[in-house]
């Protein structure tokens, strides 16, 4: 007979694995290296990423039609959250900037990611925004 705390780490660790299989299956529909027949690109209301992006096993926020996709996020406190411009190229650059100045992207165009791990303590709630576009605003909560 095991013990139920080890049946309940047996049970944590497989919803973890669930888990992590679920987000590779969700990821892999945004992940790609393909290309067109006309070259890369993404269609409207697309956004690929290379899986040998950086971008890969973090914590991602679009940027889509001038908003971060989420709005609000939640992480465990050591997390990476990667920022990544999804606006058709040609379309304005973005920045992701701490409202009280702790990080501040380079501008992202088309396609370019930003990433920052929060290391910062449990309880931490992060404003922030887009520099060109105020209107742009964001959460981090740090649990």
């Amino acid at each position: 007979m095991t013990s139920p705390i080890i049946d309940s780490h047996k049970v944590a660790v497989a919803a973890i694995v669930v888990n992590v299989a679920l987000a590779s299956v969700w990821l892999s529909s945004c992940f790609s290296e393909r290309q067109s027949a006309t070259g890369p690109g993404t269609s409207a209301g697309e956004c690929r990423i290379p899986v040998s992006s950086p971008a890969v096993g973090t914590v991602i926020v679009f940027i889509k039609n001038f908003a971060f996709v989420p709005k609000q996020i939640s992480i465990k406190r050591g997390t990476t959250v990667t920022w990544v411009n999804c606006d058709d190229p040609g379309t304005d650059s973005h920045t992701s900037t701490s409202d009280i100045g702790l990080w501040s992207s380079p501008t992202l165009a088309s396609g370019g990611i930003y990433s920052r791990t929060f290391n910062d303590p449990t309880g931490t709630v992060f404003d922030y925004h887009c520099i060109p576009h105020p209107f742009m605003e964001g959460t981090v909560n740090v649990q």
